[in-house]
């Protein structure tokens, strides 16, 4: 009887064992952030390429912000030049931050023949979001949220969500690779527009 008890008891023991690796498993996939991040902006509509499906927007600063618009939002065609907006959208990727080569600075600006892929649920005809090389002045950055703005070649700025936390170091203990004055060349996506409504 005694035997049987502790056959049991070891048996009970494993199994609780097995549910928890595969339910620490679990939680470790799931709690997997997502690199990419939205908000919200308010700005005038200065270009609208409908063939294209992109739009550029001016923010209250001033800055012309040009964007990819989701196949599924179905009303660009409702919205023209002139017209105050809202959009929600997902926050520029960065996916590289370096110093420059003597040959990128003097080409500055770049369109990549490459694409990066697409947030959930989105979708857009030419499969991923373009990707672009820029030479460009750090201008700020927000460890907290890993937020990146950069002045641009042309005199653009442009905000991106940073995919390597080393950076802008990943802790207070961790030295940031990039800080505010840095000149760099970054890689980066065309921000995303997933909602936009007249205001």
């Amino acid at each position: 009887m005694k035997r049987k008890r502790g056959l049991l008891i070891i048996g009970t023991g494993v199994l609780l064992a097995a549910f928890v690796m595969v339910f620490m498993q679990g939680v470790s996939v799931a709690a997997g952030p997502s690199p990419w991040q939205t908000k919200t902006m308010m700005g005038d509509v200065i270009e609208v390429d409908l063939d294209a499906r992109v739009i550029v927007l001016k923010d209250a600063l001033n800055n012309e912000i040009t964007f990819a618009v989701d196949d599924n939002v179905k009303n660009l065609e409702e919205i023209a030049a002139g017209d105050s907006v809202v959009a929600d959208y997902y926050v520029s990727l960065c996916t590289d931050i370096r110093k420059p080569t003597e040959e990128e600075k003097e080409t500055p600006w770049m369109e990549l023949d490459e694409t990066a892929e697409l947030p959930p649920m989105c979708s857009l005809k030419a499969g991923g979001l373009k990707m672009y090389r820029a030479v460009a002045t750090v201008s700020g950055t927000d460890r907290f949220l890993q937020m990146i703005q950069f002045k641009g070649p042309r005199g653009n700025v442009f905000n991106v969500k940073a995919t390597n936390p080393s950076w802008l170091g990943g802790d207070e203990k961790q030295e940031p690779m990039i800080k505010v004055g840095d000149t760099v060349v970054v890689t980066y996506t065309d921000p995303l527009i997933i909602s936009i409504t007249k205001k």
